[in-house]
């Protein structure tokens, strides 16, 4: 996977903010601004979770798999 390049969940919550924005600034919607610009943050804590996730599973596996992986080869 490239690190470049954006999820179709990072699209899909830009655009839904910027639509979101736009109906809000038309006044199509009467949201305040904190569930108008929900999608982003929504993507934003997903991806900060992912990435604790994923640190923890690394720090697990250093502790708990090289000594697995160790013990295989005697």
């Amino acid at each position: 996977m490239n690190n470049n390049s954006i999820s179709y969940l990072g699209w899909l919550s830009i655009l839904l903010t910027i639509l979101f924005v736009g109906l809000k600034l038309c006044g199509v919607i009467t949201w305040i601004w904190g569930w108008v610009v929900s999608p982003f943050w929504i993507y934003v804590c997903y991806q900060v979770v992912r990435s604790i996730f994923w640190v923890i599973a690394g720090h697990i596996y250093e502790k708990y798999g090289e000594n697995e992986n160790e013990q295989s080869e005697k």
